[in-house]
């Protein structure tokens, strides 16, 4: 198997163990197998459970992505009681992109934004014929 050669930028994301992390890059900097790699690193080695991470980004296809790699990282390591329940736990998980987040922040919290609780986002025909 080819050992990856990590960046400098790409270790300290992986190694990095604070609170919170932000990962802007371009397309194609590998910024979610670099994210994956830290997030499976935190789970199985600190024992952080993955109900613990939000993970937000900026389309839904790279929050499935996510999620699928996520998976299979997770089904390469040992298959402890422990592994086994994270990789069911990635489905119900927060790793969305930010309209998801977003939507679900204020279906819970309409009250704090004084928001109708029946609101919905307009798709692009509504939004058309308001403009």
């Amino acid at each position: 198997m080819e050992e990856i050669k990590w960046t400098k930028e790409q270790l300290e994301v992986i190694e990095d163990r604070g609170n919170n992390l932000l990962v802007s890059a371009s397309a194609g900097s590998g910024k979610t197998f670099t994210m994956t790699k830290r997030i499976v690193d935190l789970i199985v080695n600190e024992k952080v459970p993955i109900s613990n991470f939000l993970i937000v980004t900026f389309t839904k296809t790279s929050a499935e992505d996510m999620k699928k790699k996520i998976i299979s990282k997770l089904s390469e390591c040992e298959q402890t009681d422990y592994v086994l329940e994270q990789i069911d736990a990635v489905a119900s998980s927060d790793i969305s992109d930010l309209h998801s987040f977003y939507s679900r922040l204020v279906s819970t919290y309409f009250y704090e934004v004084q928001l109708d609780p029946n609101y919905h986002i307009i798709d692009e025909l509504e939004s058309s014929y308001l403009k």
